[in-house]
């Protein structure tokens, strides 16, 4: 009940806004980038690691800009791979 999803498309900018959609800008940032290639039930320790590990020894900060995920391929689409996907944690130097 407290989870939120934003399932999002590049679109060009000259596209009319329709009412149906909404139209969602992420701002120009700095993003720490973790390529994960991983089944389904490898996603969710995989991003432990990142939050837990990797993040507090890194020098940097979350900013206020949500973390977001760009596929480049799930099993969905070809059934003998795994998801490959970027996270991308938007962050500022501590």
């Amino acid at each position: 009940s407290r989870c939120r999803y934003y399932a999002c498309i590049t679109v060009p900018d000259e596209m009319k806004h329709d009412n149906r959609a909404g139209i969602m800008d992420i701002p120009e940032h700095m993003g720490a980038i973790c390529r994960l290639e991983c089944d389904a039930d490898e996603i969710l320790p995989s991003y432990r690691a990142v939050y837990r590990d990797w993040l507090p020894e890194s020098g940097f900060l979350m900013t206020d800009i949500p973390p977001y995920e760009v596929y480049y391929n799930a099993p969905e689409a070809d059934p003998t791979s795994k998801y490959v996907f970027d996270l991308v944690i938007p962050v500022e130097p501590l």
